[in-house]
């Protein structure tokens, strides 16, 4: 399998494993036969990691709105943590151009200026952000999802 068919299998078995997608539409995504898909599924020992999150079957509203929030809110953090780690050496460039400038505008504060109480509070504020965004703090949201949920980022971050 080269490198390309390769990936989108990778990708095919993650939307089975963690998004919860069915084989025929994994088939009409990807472009395999479900026959190949269900082998894949055998042969690779896929399994479902988001199960424990299924909708309930319920009547109850309330409940029904409180399962729904937390099976998107879970997909969602590994969708998140995909797209994170896809263009962190992008990212990681940037964040070097901003922590240069926020060295720059740090080291040319004057503490006599009534300005730079505020603009230290953004520099602040700007390398905190970059700090939250860290992919790993997005994975530690997602590691109760499963226990392979490690081993599908060292996947991520081999394959990106």
């Amino acid at each position: 399998m080269g490198n390309i068919a390769q990936n989108k299998m990778m990708a095919c078995q993650f939307d089975y494993e963690y998004m919860g997608r069915s084989i025929p539409a994994l088939a009409q995504t990807y472009g395999y036969p479900e026959s190949l898909i269900e082998d894949q599924v055998n042969k690779g020992n896929w399994s479902r990691k988001l199960d424990e999150l299924i909708i309930p079957d319920s009547n109850d509203l309330e409940e029904f709105a409180d399962k729904l929030r937390e099976v998107t809110k879970a997909k969602l953090n590994v969708v998140a943590l995909m797209g994170q780690l896809e263009n962190q050496a992008m990212v990681n460039q940037l964040e070097k151009v901003c922590l240069q400038k926020a060295l720059e505008l740090a080291s040319d504060l004057n503490s006599n200026d009534v300005k730079a109480p505020g603009m230290l509070k953004t520099i602040v504020s700007t390398l905190n952000s970059l700090q939250d965004r860290n992919p790993v703090n997005l994975a530690d949201n997602i590691k109760d999802l499963g226990a392979d949920t490690g081993k599908l980022i060292v996947q991520i971050n081999n394959t990106v």
